[in-house]
């Protein structure tokens, strides 16, 4: 029995997810020193600094609005995205960043006061495309281990959303006060630096938060305007990309060197303010690497759970340490499944190594090329059932389209798309033709793709398998 534990000591000490895993979480990054790894102030400054890097901000930008876009459409914000619902275009359109502030004071009346905010950040764009120029806002309300109160974003919507009317109302309350303040409060195109704008400015609204803190509770106020994202989305759509291309040396120097401590710090676990060992982000590496170190270590976990119930005098402590115990015995299936697992064999090293740039990359092109061939073979699968149930609500549309368009030959607008189809049915539009032009488990099938201005096409990948059915079916 001692020889037992003794051995599973060892193999605790000597496992190499346990040797890598301690390495990289006790070492302390740059923030910890300062003391302010969870400031919020912190990491809304780096986020300004970073937008503002023209080394990548136009490509991060582009990703943060489609995080945005993606995350709206979940929560059916369609509203929002008037003019970039699709992806489509925004891979095509030049995106210029103005300007980005921090602790961006916010007028609000309430009742007879005007009270101040401070939204976290605030950045100015403008999206072109050929001669159209869109104004984006993005406003950003940023929570680490804090969350919604007084009503914020409430309150900062209602700011943004009427900013001219709030801005005059003040400027009119201190003037009563003898203040000269006509140029000082007064809106400013020049937040866009006299950018060409020939379209009406679009303001998208985030909650940003950490993944444990962006569960939809009862007890949330978040204005329903505002869309939640986490650290998580932003380290897996944008750092994680900037990162390898880092490491490929695309980009080097001071700045590199910041990002990559910056994101050292959102992978390193500390205890926040409820005494929980968390991390604002996970890499998927890691995660897998602690999954192997507990399953590997379970008999041991289980003996020391076992050991401290077993001598324990204090009964709350009995009565947690019973639920672990309990829990354990039941992953035992799991674990037997881990215990002849190359990460207990003296010949595990090559389980951990981390693969390289070229493998990453080329395992993350696969993966996209199986989901586009996954989403084809539907099509090819679907869409000739649908030419044979003209009665179904998306063979109609499609129907209606290839009609309008002369078998993809025209462009047409969503718009005239939806009037034209609401003329003859009772059924709703918008609902099932997202179904049909974006990605998903549960979709129609993908067969049309949308550009920023709201033009309509058949999707490029199964655009010539479509028109060929329909002429087929025409001759």
């Amino acid at each position: 029995m001692e020889q037992d534990i003794k051995r599973q000591i060892d193999n605790f000490y000597n496992n190499k997810c346990h040797q890598n895993l301690t390495h990289k979480y006790a070492s302390e990054t740059f923030f910890d020193v300062l003391g302010n790894s969870r400031s919020e102030i912190s990491h809304s400054n780096f986020l300004k600094w970073f937008f503002l890097q023209q080394e990548w901000n136009e490509d991060s930008l582009r990703q943060l609005i489609k995080i945005y876009i993606r995350k709206a459409n979940e929560k059916q914000k369609q509203a929002l995205l008037s003019f970039m619902d699709i992806e489509f275009l925004l891979d095509n359109c030049a995106i210029e960043i103005h300007s980005a502030s921090t602790e961006k004071t916010c007028y609000v009346k309430v009742g007879n006061e005007t009270k101040n905010g401070r939204i976290d950040l605030v950045i100015t764009s403008t999206l072109r495309y050929n001669n159209q120029v869109v104004p984006v806002k993005i406003v950003i309300e940023n929570k680490i281990d804090s969350s919604e109160h007084d009503s914020q974003t409430k309150k900062y919507y209602s700011y943004f959303a009427n900013s001219d009317k709030y801005r005059n109302e003040h400027i009119l309350s201190l003037k009563k006060k003898g203040k000269n303040v006509h140029d000082k409060y007064k809106f400013q195109r020049d937040e866009y630096r006299g950018a060409d704008i020939n379209a009406q400015e679009i303001i998208l609204y985030i909650y940003l938060s950490l993944e444990a803190n962006n569960k939809e509770s009862a007890k949330d106020n978040i204005c329903e305007d505002f869309i939640k994202i986490t650290y998580q989305d932003i380290y897996e759509n944008i750092f994680r990309q900037l990162s390898k291309k880092i490491l490929n040396g695309k980009y080097t120097g001071r700045n590199a060197a910041y990002f990559n401590e910056y994101v050292s710090n959102l992978l390193h676990p500390v205890i926040n303010q409820s005494k929980n060992h968390i991390a604002m982000c996970y890499d998927k590496q890691d995660e897998e690497k602690l999954r192997e170190f507990f399953y590997s270590n379970l008999p041991l976990f289980k003996l020391a759970s076992e050991t401290v119930f077993r001598t324990s005098n204090d009964e709350n402590e009995r009565k947690a340490i019973s639920e672990i115990y309990k829990g354990i015995s039941n992953l035992t299936k799991d674990y037997n499944m881990y215990s002849n697992n190359k990460i207990n064999n003296q010949n595990m090293s090559n389980s951990n190594e981390i693969p390289s740039l070229e493998q990453y990359l080329q395992e993350e092109e696969e993966q996209e090329k199986a989901l586009i061939a996954e989403e084809v073979a539907k099509v090819e699968r679907k869409v000739p059932k649908w030419l044979n149930n003209p009665h179904q609500i998306n063979s109609q549309i499609l129907q209606l389209f290839m009609t309008m368009s002369k078998n993809n030959e025209i462009l047409i607008k969503r718009d005239e798309l939806q009037k034209e189809f609401e003329k003859d049915h009772a059924d709703p539009f918008y609902s099932n033709y997202v179904q049909m032009k974006n990605f998903g488990l549960k979709n129609h099938a993908k067969v049309f793709q949308e550009d920023l201005l709201g033009n309509i096409r058949l999707w490029k990948p199964v655009a010539n398998f479509i028109v060929g059915l329909y002429e087929s079916k025409q001759q």
